[in-house]
C-alpha cells in the first residue's frame, strides 16, 4: 500500500511543479513591497470565525500571517510560526507531534498518549486536524495562516482551549493564475511549490497544488557520518463546481508522503560519572560515558552531534484527505455543508538511547547470549476522523447578524509500540476513541450607532472509548498472558462567550470579552498496566477568560495597531509530564489534572507604512503564565547517589515516587517576552524595469524554562534571530528574485529540551532539539506568477 502510493503520487506531484514552473518561467507570489503599493495598508479579512469577515470588526485578538511574511520569516514548518507571531510558542515538529503553546499553554504532546484533545485546535480550510495527526506539521500550499490567541470555546470547539491555528489554501479561481516557488539553500534545503488555477467551463473551475522539499537539520550522527533529514511530496487539488447559480460545490483531494532519517535530540546534560542504566553508583565499563560518547562529541547547550550505530532511525508518513465543501445561497443568507475525511498512516523507529553501542551486543557479553535489541522502539499508528459540519449564517450587515451550526467528529487511532529491551519492554496496542456531538450560536447586536453587542453558546457533548491490549514477556518462559484494560465515558458542556465592542474613531474600536470554555475528559493511554482493570478519565478543564482589546486604522491607513490585555484561569488544568524513578529503564509518563494555571500579559500588533515605498511591522507579547496551585508535580533528578532528588521535592508513598510543590512556578514554554520586528524599503531602478527591495526580520525570546519539572539544565536561555533578504522584483510583478540569510549573528538555540531520559541514566539527563536555523545560512527563492 505505502509503495504503491509513492509510485501513482510521487511522479504526478513532480510533474505539476515542473510543469507550472516551465509555464511561468520562474516562481511564486510577489513580495510584500509591490510596485504599485499605495499609501493605505490593505484590509485585512479572517474566516476562522465561521464566516468570511474584517478582522477589525471581531472581538478577538488574531494574527494574520501572509505569504511573504512566511517566506521572509524562514518559516518551512508550523514550528517556525513561533519567530514571527509573538503569542505563540512551538516545539519542533521533526520525527514527531508538534507542542503547541499560545499565551504560554501548552497543548499535549506525547506520542504514546494517543486520542488527547489538543489544546490549540488546528484547521485547514475550517475543518479540524485531528490532534494525533502530522499532517498540518508542513506549511506547503499555504496562501496564508490565521492564529486566533486565546480560548475560542464557542467557534473552535473542544480542542481550543488556548486557541485557533488555521491554514488557508490556494483555491480555485474564474480566472486563469499559476504560481511557482523554488528556494535552495547552502546547507542542502530545497523547496519546490506550485499552483495553477482557473476556469474548466463557466460552471467549473480547479486549483491544482504540488510540493515537493528535502531539509537536512544540524543534528548529526558522527558514526554514520550523516545529518538527520526530511523529505515530503504532496498535492492537493481542489473543484468546484457551480450547480446553480445559488449552490456551489468544492470538492478537495489531498495525498502527502513524508519521510525522515535520523534523530531529533542531541544530548546537552548528563550527570558526569553517571553509567546508562546503572546510574552514579557505577556499572560496567561499557555503559560508560566515556565509552557511550565518543571524545569528538562536546555535551553542553550547543551541542549537536550524537554518535549511534542505529541506522533504521526515522519516519516514514502517509496521508490522505478528503473533504466536500456544499455552499447554498438562500438570498443573503448562506446555508453550507463541510464533510471532511482524514487518514494517516506511520511508523517510527526511535533510536531509544542515541548512543554508540548496541546494547544488544552488550547483553551477549554480560550474559554470554545475544539479546534481540538493536536499541530501538518502534511506533505503528493508523489514524482517521470523519467531520461533518452544518451551519448558516445571516447577512453581516444586518443589526442583529449570526452564524449557527452543528458539528460532528468521529476520531479514531490506533497505536502499536514495541519495545524489545528486556528491562523496559514494551508491546502495547492502545485504541483510543472520541465521537463529539456539538450545536452553537454567535451572534453580533448593533445596540447603539457605534456599540455592539456579541456573544455566543456552545453545546458539547463528548464520548470517549478506549481499548488498551498490553503484552508482556518473561526472558525464563517466553510471551504471557496479556494484560487488558477498557472503558468509556460520555460526558458534555456549555461554554460561550460574552463581549461589547466601542466603536471609538471612524476605523478604530475598543471591546472587552469574557469566555467561558473547557477541555474534555481524557483517559491516560500511556498508562502503563500493572493488572486489568479500568481507567479513570482525567476530569474536564474548565476555562474563564478576560480580554480587553484595540483594534484601528490610523493616518489616513498608514497605521494598523491592535493591542489586548488578558487573563485566563484553567481549573483542573490537564498537564502531562514525565516521572523519573530511579533504577527504572523508561520514564513513566504521567497525565494529570493540575489544580489551577493562570496566564496573563499583554500583546501588540503594529503595521505601518512611514514614508514612500516603506513597511514596517512589529509584534510583541508579555505573558506571565504560571501555576497558581500544583501540588504532586514531577520532580527532576539532581544527580547524586546521595541526593538524587532537589530539597524542594518529597517522598510520595501511595505513588512510590518522588513529588514536587509546583505552586507559583512557571508553566512550560512560557518566554515572558516575545518580541518580532521586520521592514522593507524598495527603490526603482530606473531604466531597468525592476524594483530593488531589502529588508530584514528580526526576532526575540525572552529565558523560558522548558519543562514543568523546574529542572535548570532544561532551560532555554534568551536569544535573537536575524535574517535579511534582497529581491529584485519585476515592474509588473510576474516574477522575481531573491537572496537571503538566515540567523545571521549565527545565534546557537533549542526549539525543545527534554529530560525524559533522566530515568535510565539513573541521574539528571538533558537533550535538545537543535532549530533548523540554529546555523547560519543563505539561499535563492526564485518566484514567479501569472
Amino acid at each position: 500500500m505505502q509503495s504503491t502510493f509513492l509510485v501513482r503520487w510521487g511522479a504526478p506531484a513532480r510533474a505539476v511543479l515542473f510543469a507550472t514552473t516551465a509555464l511561468t518561467g520562474w516562481d511564486l507570489v510577489a513580495p510584500v513591497l509591490a510596485a504599485d503599493q499605495t499609501d493605505q495598508l490593505e484590509e485585512i479579512v479572517i474566516t476562522s470565525q465561521k464566516r468570511t469577515e474584517k478582522l477589525s470588526d471581531t472581538t478577538v485578538a488574531a494574527t494574520v500571517v501572509g505569504s511573504d511574511a512566511l517566506e521572509h520569516g524562514g518559516v518551512t514548518d508550523i514550528s517556525d510560526l513561533s519567530k514571527i507571531v509573538p503569542a505563540v510558542s512551538l516545539a519542533g515538529t521533526f520525527n514527531g507531534r508538534v507542542p503547541l503553546a499560545v499565551r504560554g499553554v501548552e497543548s499535549q504532546s506525547n506520542e504514546a498518549a494517543v486520542g488527547i484533545a489538543s489544546g490549540v485546535a488546528i484547521e485547514i480550510d475550517g475543518i479540524p486536524v485531528p490532534s494525533d495527526s502530522f499532517a498540518a506539521n508542513e506549511v506547503e500550499d499555504v496562501a496564508s495562516i490565521e492564529v486566533l490567541e486565546g480560548p475560542q470555546a464557542t467557534l473552535g470547539g473542544r480542542t481550543a482551549t488556548s486557541g485557533v491555528i488555521n491554514y488557508i489554501t490556494h483555491k480555485p479561481s474564474n480566472t486563469w493564475t499559476g504560481s511557482t516557488t523554488d528556494t535552495f539553500t547552502t546547507d542542502g534545503e530545497w523547496h519546490l511549490t506550485g499552483n495553477i488555477a482557473g476556469p474548466i467551463t463557466d460552471k467549473v473551475a480547479i486549483s491544482v497544488s504540488a510540493w515537493d522539499h528535502h531539509t537536512d537539520f544540524p543534528v548529526k550522527n558522527l558514526t554514520l557520518n550523516q545529518n538527520s533529514s526530511d523529505n515530503a511530496y504532496g498535492l492537493r487539488d481542489k473543484i468546484k463546481v457551480a450547480l446553480t447559480d445559488d449552490f456551489d460545490a468544492t470538492l478537495m483531494t489531498r495525498l502527502s508522503a513524508n519521510r525522515s532519517q535520523g534523530f531529533n535530540f542531541a544530548y546537552s546534560y548528563v550527570y558526569p560519572g553517571t553509567y546508562l542504566l546503572a546510574g552514579p553508583g557505577g556499572g560496567p565499563p561499557f555503559w560508560s560515558q566515556a565509552a557511550l560518547f565518543p571524545s569528538s562529541i562536546h555535551i553542553n547547550a550547543n551541542n549537536t552531534d550524537y554518535a549511534s550505530p542505529v541506522t533504521a532511525a526515522g519516519e516514514m508518513r502517509y496521508d490522505a484527505d478528503i473533504s466536500l465543501d456544499l455552499e447554498y445561497r438562500l438570498g443573503d443568507y448562506t446555508l453550507s455543508s463541510i464533510t471532511g475525511y482524514q487518514h494517516e498512516t506511520r511508523r517510527s523507529t526511535q533510536d531509544l538511547f542515541a548512543v554508540n553501542e548496541y546494547f544488544g551486543d552488550i547483553a551477549a557479553q554480560v550474559l554470554g547470549a545475544p539479546l534481540s535489541f538493536n536499541n530501538t522502539q518502534t511506533q505503528y499508528v493508523n489514524s482517521g476522523q470523519t467531520t461533518e459540519e452544518l451551519k448558516i449564517a445571516s447577512p453581516a450587515e444586518d443589526r442583529l447578524n449570526y452564524v449557527a451550526g452543528l458539528f460532528y467528529s468521529d476520531t479514531r487511532t490506533q497505536l502499536h509500540e514495541i519495545r524489545p529491551f528486556f528491562p523496559a519492554l514494551l508491546n502495547t496496542e492502545i485504541t483510543p476513541e472520541t465521537a463529539t456531538y456539538d450545536a452553537y450560536l454567535h451572534a453580533n447586536f448593533k445596540l447603539l450607532q457605534n456599540t455592539t453587542l456579541t456573544g455566543g453558546v456552545r453545546f458539547n457533548y463528548d464520548s470517549l472509548k478506549y481499548d488498551i491490549d498490553q503484552h508482556a514477556y518473561n526472558p525464563g518462559s517466553g510471551p504471557v498472558a496479556p494484560i487488558t484494560s477498557a472503558g468509556s465515558s460520555d460526558s458534555s458542556a456549555v461554554v460561550g462567550d460574552i463581549g461589547i465592542k466601542q466603536q471609538v474613531l471612524p476605523n478604530a474600536n475598543v471591546y472587552f470579552t469574557y469566555t467561558r470554555g473547557y477541555a474534555p475528559e481524557v483517559y491516560n493511554t500511556a498508562y502503563y498496566l500493572t493488572q486489568p482493570g479500568t481507567l479513570q478519565p482525567i476530569k474536564q478543564e474548565s476555562i474563564n477568560s478576560f480580554e480587553l482589546g484595540s483594534k484601528g486604522r490610523y493616518f489616513d491607513g498608514s497605521l494598523q495597531l491592535n493591542a489586548s490585555l488578558f487573563d485566563t484561569i484553567y481549573n483542573n488544568y490537564q498537564i502531562q509530564t514525565y516521572v523519573n524513578v530511579p533504577g527504572a529503564a523508561a520514564g513513566i509518563l504521567d497525565l494529570t489534572a493540575a489544580g489551577q494555571a493562570e496566564t496573563r500579559g499583554a500583546e501588540i500588533s503594529t503595521q505601518w507604512l512611514p514614508w514612500s515605498r516603506g513597511r514596517v511591522s512589529f509584534d510583541a507579547a508579555y505573558t506571565e503564565a504560571v501555576f497558581n496551585k500544583y501540588q504532586g508535580g514531577p520532580c527532576w533528578f539532581a544527580g547524586t547517589i546521595t541526593a538524587l532528588y532537589p530539597s524542594s521535592c518529597y517522598f510520595d508513598a501511595k505513588g512510590d515516587t518522588w513529588r514536587a510543590d509546583l505552586s507559583g512556578k512557571t508553566m512550560p514554554n512560557a518566554p515572558k517576552i516575545k518580541l518580532h520586528l521586520s521592514a522593507e524599503q524598495s527603490w526603482d531602478l530606473g531604466r531597468i524595469p525592476y524594483d530593488l527591495v531589502l529588508g530584514f526580520d528580526a526576532s526575540y525570546r525572552a529565558r523560558a524554562q522548558m519543562q514543568a519539572d523546574q529542572n535548570p539544565y532544561t532551560v532555554q536561555d534568551a536569544y535573537g534571530i536575524l535574517n535579511l533578504h534582497g529581491t529584485l522584483l519585476q515592474n509588473e510583478g510576474s516574477y522575481s528574485v531573491t537572496v537571503f540569510v538566515n540567523n545571521v549573528t549565527n545565534t546557537h538555540y533549542a526549539v525543545d529540551v527534554e529530560d525524559f531520559w533522566a530515568a535510565p541514566w539513573g541521574s539528571n539527563a538533558v537533550v535538545r532539539q537543535p532549530a533548523r536555523d540554529t546555523n547560519r545560512f543563505a539561499g535563492i527563492r526564485l518566484n514567479a506568477q501569472f
